[in-house]
């Protein structure tokens, strides 16, 4: 039994945890209405798995798997999720802020999977790897192949820089801090960071009056990180 299972039945459910079988192996949630939601389910059991009926609840909404699907064990499924538009498989709301999805059987009695994923940022997910496995992670879009969007895992977001006034060698500076490895880019004319200056470690930038500076640090491994705002009225 999953240690995070554990405080679900501790608060007085009467359902049943399986033992193997369909998991929750993966979330897209996206806030850009041009993409498609989805969760991804994986068969963990010896047998193929009929996934309708199925239901999956976040928070005080459950909805049931409408699509006749048959899925092979060791195989997955890719459900379309929403409230709008074209009729999903899945008729519910993916925050990108995170949430707790409940995975149950047709009668709604034996729990099949409880999955949490975090905060996802723009053009990421967060699944299992491996498939069906017990680390979860963040996934990162990078592109197309034929026809469909190729990804690939990376670390959980970078903490944001920081940023300061202090005094340089030729007079007052706004010093942007990350890490000694990490890319910083720096904007200093009220942009994103990515249209501006790209430094290592450490960025400084002559102060000017009224200055309002944003920064995010980023690397190949790690997705990048929030944005970081500094005013400096002069």
């Amino acid at each position: 039994m999953r240690a995070w299972a554990i405080p679900l039945l501790l608060l007085g459910t009467r359902q049943l945890l399986a033992q193997g079988g369909l998991l929750i192996n993966e979330v897209i949630a996206d806030d850009d209405a041009a993409r498609v939601c989805a969760i991804e389910l994986f068969s963990a059991g010896p047998g193929a798995v009929q996934l309708q009926g199925y239901r999956i609840a976040a928070g005080t909404r459950q909805a049931v798997i409408q699509r006749e699907l048959l899925v092979q064990a060791g195989e997955v499924a890719l459900l379309t999720v929403g409230t709008g538009g074209d009729p999903p498989d899945v008729e519910l709301d993916l925050s990108t802020k995170g949430a707790t999805l409940l995975l149950t059987d047709p009668s709604g009695t034996i729990i099949q999977d409880v999955f949490h994923y975090p905060e996802l940022p723009a053009g990421t997910s967060w699944g299992r790897s491996p498939d069906g496995g017990l680390k979860g992670t963040y996934f990162r879009r990078v592109g197309m192949e034929g026809g469909e969007e190729r990804v690939e895992a990376v670390g959980p977001p970078h903490p944001a820089p920081t940023i300061s006034r202090t005094h340089g060698v030729s007079g007052p500076v706004v010093r942007v801090q990350g890490g000694l490895q990490d890319s910083i880019w720096v904007s200093a004319d009220g942009r994103s960071p990515e249209h501006g200056a790209v430094g290592v470690g450490t960025v400084e930038i002559p102060l000017t009056r009224d200055m309002v500076v944003h920064a995010r640090t980023r690397s190949a491994k790690r997705l990048p990180s929030p944005v970081a705002t500094g005013t400096f009225l002069v």
